[in-house]
């Protein structure tokens, strides 16, 4: 998710559990094509890394500085883009995500209008 009622999805590889938010009423959209080059690198990932974001709050994400066509598309759903080089980490296998300890945050536990567990 990218925020409540938002959530991003992988167009080469489509989620199962996608229903999930749709019957919650979430909005879901496809990530653009990543802008790495087929030569670079990547012994532990993929190309999809750039889908690999940290997202701070319900306002502002942190995209890797060249995949700007997933700059535009964040922009558009109304997010503050904050651009950080960091493409050549994606050959170790991660990016912001992948690399960021807890984060504690001050906030309410709310819920997204998905059913309650059972047992």
């Amino acid at each position: 998710p990218l925020k409540p009622g938002l959530v991003l999805t992988n167009p080469d590889r489509p989620c199962k559990q996608i229903d999930i938010f749709k019957k919650a009423g979430w909005d879901v959209v496809e990530a653009t094509q990543p802008t790495i080059p087929d030569d670079w690198p990547l012994y532990m990932s993929s190309k999809w890394l750039c889908m690999n974001i940290l997202i701070l709050d319900p306002e502002r994400i942190i995209v890797e500085r060249q995949e700007e066509p997933i700059h535009k598309l964040f922009k558009d759903l109304g997010f503050e883009v904050i651009p950080v080089d960091f493409r050549h980490v994606y050959t170790f296998g991660g990016s912001f995500h992948c690399v960021t300890c807890d984060v504690r945050r001050n906030s309410q536990l709310e819920s997204y209008g998905f059913a309650e567990p059972t047992d």
